[in-house]
């Protein structure tokens, strides 16, 4: 019984522990981060926020009703002037009306024609269209963010494996040489460059702790994954045939979601211009009304004596002068789309040099990281065989701590050209505004 005991615990301790760590790939860890990452929840509500704004932009053509109810006290009640005439000599001076005087009114009011409203409504679309691109580029922001993160977390990792056989190789070095140096076979002066050597490949290793620790946080950061918790990643290697060269025929500023955002706003501009000339025509609205209207010099009596009302009709507003301010307003929302309209012919411009300038880092990056891998491949060889040849007593020290530090400068080499290659990859993507297409191929 107590073993079994024992076997259910220890069965349970395995298991809150895989349930305590997460394995994600990189098109995985994308789609968590694109549902728990706090910038989405803002987008939505911006979408939800263009969605309301368009059932108000249309509520101004929907019936309108509202009811008013009044009590007046007449303190001192108005009083009516008769001149003289032939039934009274004198004039008189009469206080018109009584004490008090209760109401209730309910007015339904319909908008036949409004110019301003109608270009209103059409201005909503835009907006709630402009939403949904903001949305869509909260997403292509999270798609770079959690990618250039999961990059930097492989790339660390490898750069770290690296520094920990380097640690393995320098450890077993140093052994040999403390043989060596209790046989007399080499100096204390060699033992000590050994030791040196082995001394910076562990503070390097400390470092590259550290770095990939930077990044895992970044990476759950970005992902909306808490930090407290473990994350594997699932991709032990990522292919660099997933990247391909960029080709100039490939580029298309309208592909790019900024882009399409400009082209919208400038569509904004245009309706919310004539929105406000709008505001100038005539309004025709149409209204029906019923009310209940009590009176008498006491208030009690003011409820009971009632008399009802009715009333339909049509009212014709004219806006005739305004002092010039919806000319001024006008004026303004025009030079806000000419402004608009010459962001996007410069940007359009900025977007072709930033693919340019993208198309040849990728490149050159590529061309960087296939010599720095077969420079890597080649140091480890030199690094090898002088290690061999110092073991048998052929090569000297001199000779094995140069081969060591040129191996070490050729992994320091092959990890920035391959954190620069997958950078380049994901600017080549934002840059032909082909980040989801990215994410979703993965």
């Amino acid at each position: 019984m107590k073993k079994n005991r024992f076997l259910i615990g220890f069965l349970l301790l395995i298991t809150s522990g895989s349930f305590a760590q997460e394995s994600f790939t990189l098109k995985s860890a994308i789609e968590y981060g694109l549902q728990n990452n706090l910038k989405m929840g803002k987008a939505f509500n911006e979408k939800d926020r263009a969605n309301q704004r368009e059932k108000e932009a249309f509520s101004s053509y929907l019936p309108q009703v509202n009811g008013t109810v009044t009590l007046d006290d007449n303190i001192k009640r108005q009083a009516m002037v008769f001149p003289a005439n032939p039934l009274m000599p004198e004039g008189a001076t009469v206080r018109m009306g009584t004490q008090f005087n209760t109401g209730a009114v309910i007015q339904l009011d319909q908008t036949i024609f409004d110019q301003a409203a109608m270009l209103g409504i059409k201005a909503a679309r835009p907006n709630k269209a402009m939403a949904d691109l903001k949305y869509q580029q909260s997403e292509e922001s999270i798609i770079y963010d959690v990618s250039y993160s999961y990059y930097q977390v492989f790339v660390f990792k490898q750069y770290l494996n690296l520094q920990l056989e380097n640690k393995k190789k320098q450890e077993q070095l140093l052994a040999i040489a403390k043989l060596q140096l209790d046989k007399g076979v080499i100096k204390k002066n060699d033992y000590n460059k050994i030791l040196v050597t082995l001394n910076n490949t562990l503070s390097q290793l400390s470092l590259a702790e550290q770095n990939l620790e930077l990044a895992n946080s970044r990476l759950k950061n970005v992902m909306g994954l808490p930090l407290d918790q473990e994350i594997v990643l699932a991709d032990t290697a990522i292919l660099k045939s997933n990247v391909r060269l960029a080709k100039e025929s490939e580029f298309d500023a309208r592909n790019r979601t900024d882009f399409k955002l400009q082209q919208t706003q400038i569509i904004f501009h245009d309706l919310d211009a004539r929105r406000i000339r709008g505001t100038g025509l005539p309004r025709l609205t149409a209204y029906a009304r019923y009310g209940v209207q009590a009176m008498g010099n006491d208030f009690q009596e003011s409820f009971n004596r009632k008399f009802d009302y009715s009333s339909i009709g049509l009212k014709l507003s004219v806006p005739l002068f305004d002092g010039l301010k919806r000319n001024a307003q006008y004026k303004q929302a025009r030079i806000d789309m000419k402004n608009a309209q010459a962001d996007l012919l410069l940007n359009e411009r900025s977007y072709q040099v930033e693919y340019s300038n993208a198309k040849v880092q990728l490149n050159k990056s590529a061309s960087s990281l296939e010599n720095n891998e077969s420079n890597l491949k080649l140091a480890e060889e030199v690094y090898q065989t002088t290690t061999l040849e110092y073991q048998r007593g052929v090569a000297g020290l001199s000779d094995l701590l140069n081969a060591e530090y040129s191996y070490k400068d050729a992994q320091v080499n092959y990890i920035n050209s391959l954190l620069n290659y997958y950078t380049s990859q994901l600017d080549i993507e934002k840059s032909s505004g082909t980040l989801k297409n990215f994410a979703s191929n993965l």
